[in-house]
């Protein structure tokens, strides 16, 4: 309980904490007792947490409704904490999707609705916005009271549809440009990672190494450490980028269990050189745009998800 109150004090934020807590058998009483005494801590970092630069302008006004919905809902069971902060069932999060895109009307026939609204549900946990636990074998959902904040549901609105939050900062995009940039492969890259469970760290710097994209997580009480390198280039990424990040790797003390190298587009020579020094290669074929920035999503969590299965 302690170190859980002293990661909130200092800001950080992760759904592996949220894991933690509700596996605690007075759950309420903990979430209670950390957001009387560091809320506002709690609500920045859960602020610069998310990732909505995967939700297009639509889908953030369609969040925003979606969150009134779930806001406005009588609580039986699960009542909200003071602060707001409320949990979910299956079930309920789906019939406010339902609701909320009811009035969708562009979508025909009937069966792109169903998977317009099984991929936005999609997006919402993978933007961290919902966040998914297991309780007791059945699957539960939480909303943050930050994110239920009328602030909050404004800002999801009215933002600018040329601006993308990107966990610490926001990056203006120009609308004359083709590619997103480095920052959008390593938001999308970052929130597969969250989605999967992983405590995730952008830019970090370890031992006078930067990394892209850090993501950690406990299994039997170790802690199993991913690094992922992000280069959204239009040229090849050829042998001297993957000789840097392996020469990386093997100064660093803590090395990663998994290294990753995500790329729009890589040389053969580069992949052979991956493969002999360990690290794994997802390559995209092309950089990623707003036109197919989606599809990058869906094709680095699928990749992602059969790498780490077993972890």
């Amino acid at each position: 309980m302690k170190k859980l109150e002293e990661e909130f004090k200092d800001g950080k934020y992760h759904s592996e904490a949220l894991v933690r807590i509700i596996g605690k058998d007075d759950v309420k009483n903990i979430l209670k007792s950390l957001e009387m005494k560091h809320y506002n801590a709690l609500k920045k970092a859960a602020l610069n947490a998310i990732d909505l630069e995967i939700l297009s302008q639509e889908e953030r006004k369609l969040a925003a409704k979606i969150l009134r919905i779930l806001k406005r809902k009588p609580r039986i069971v699960y009542k909200p904490t003071p602060k707001g902060t409320v949990c979910f069932e299956e079930y309920e999060i789906t019939d406010a999707i339902k609701l909320g895109t009811s009035s969708t009307s562009n979508l025909s026939p009937s069966y792109r609705l169903v998977e317009y609204r099984h991929n936005l549900e999609e997006k919402l946990k993978l933007s961290g916005v919902v966040l998914r636990f297991h309780f007791h074998r059945e699957r539960r959902y939480i909303i943050l009271a930050p994110y239920l904040e009328e602030s909050f549901i404004r800002q999801l609105e009215e933002g600018d549809e040329k601006t993308i939050c990107v966990e610490h900062k926001q990056v203006k995009i120009d609308p004359q440009s083709e590619s997103l940039g480095q920052d959008v492969l390593e938001g999308i890259v970052a929130s597969v990672l969250r989605a999967m469970g992983y405590r995730v760290k952008r830019r970090i710097h370890i031992d006078n190494v930067e990394v892209d994209v850090y993501a950690t997580r406990y299994v039997n009480g170790y802690e199993f450490r991913v690094w992922v390198e992000c280069k959204n280039w239009k040229n090849e990424i050829g042998v001297a980028e993957v000789r840097k990040y392996a020469g990386d790797i093997s100064s660093a003390p803590k090395k990663p269990h998994v290294a990753i190298f995500v790329a729009s587009n890589m040389s053969d020579e580069a992949i052979a050189e991956a493969d002999k020094h360990g690290i794994f290669t997802v390559i995209l074929g092309e950089q990623i745009t707003q036109a197919n920035k989606e599809w990058a999503l869906n094709h680095i969590k699928n990749v992602f998800q059969k790498l780490l299965v077993t972890v």
